[in-house]
C-alpha cells in the first residue's frame, strides 16, 4: 500500500496496480517497468497538479495489452 500524495509518482514494475479513493477503485495491469526514467521526454505527459502519477515504462514502442477495471476499494471505506 502506498499513499498517493499530490505531485508524487511511482514506477510500477510488475503485478496489478489498484488505486482507490473512498469506496471506488480501479485496477490496472499487468504492469511493467524496463527503466525508472520519469522526467517527461519524447512526447510523454508531465505530472499534473493535484494528481499522483503511476508509470509503466518501456524503452521503445511495445505490444502489450493493459486492462483497466472498476473495482471496490479494499482499504479506504470512508
Amino acid at each position: 500500500m502506498l499513499e498517493g500524495n499530490d505531485g508524487g509518482g511511482v514506477v510500477v514494475k510488475d503485478g496489478t496496480l489498484v488505486a482507490s479513493k473512498g469506496v471506488n477503485g480501479i485496477s490496472v495491469g499487468p504492469c511493467f517497468a524496463e527503466h525508472n526514467y520519469t522526467a517527461g521526454k519524447e512526447g510523454s505527459m508531465g505530472r499534473m497538479d493535484g494528481c499522483f502519477t503511476a508509470y509503466l515504462t518501456a524503452y521503445s514502442t511495445f505490444d502489450r495489452t493493459i486492462s483497466l477495471r472498476a473495482v471496490p476499494s479494499k482499504y479506504d471505506q470512508a
